[in-house]
């Protein structure tokens, strides 16, 4: 009887099956034997990193930063930018522009990360990003 397996790569296969990522499999001296085998690698507990704790450390530094300081500043030059009759329309706006934003990046970032690798994905981004804050330093009026 074989025993499904990890085969390194961009898809996670098995011998007889194809789970998703993250798929639970029985850690037995048999199952890692039938593995190492077949010359494929049995990961235990997760990815094997030093620098796991790193990246939530630097992501939770990102939140702390971003929250209080970049994070609001849209909102508050929305509501100083439009005259009082249409701040509400502008706002609605704003926030929907916003919330479509937001599901463009998610729904673009699987396929483009498969064409382009995460490296590409992000420097995509980082000059969609770029090219922003040059239209927001040009075009947005000092309030």
């Amino acid at each position: 009887m074989k025993f499904p397996c990890y085969q390194t790569g961009i898809d996670i296969y098995f011998l007889h099956y194809q789970f998703h990522p993250g798929a639970c499999l029985d850690s037995s001296k048999v199952v890692r034997g039938e593995c190492r085998a077949e010359n494929r690698v049995f990961f235990e507990k997760c990815c094997p990193s030093k620098f796991g704790f790193l990246a939530v450390i630097l992501l939770g530094l990102y939140i702390i930063s971003y929250s209080p300081g970049m994070g609001t500043v849209p909102w508050i030059v929305n509501s100083e930018i439009y005259p009082l009759r249409y701040r509400s329309v502008g706002g609605g706006i704003a926030a929907v522009s916003n919330w479509c934003s937001n599901l463009i990046v998610s729904e673009s970032y699987i396929s483009l990360t498969e064409a382009l690798v995460a490296g590409g994905t992000f420097l995509v981004f980082a000059g969609i990003s770029t090219i922003g804050l040059v239209s927001i330093y040009f075009l947005v009026p000092e309030t």
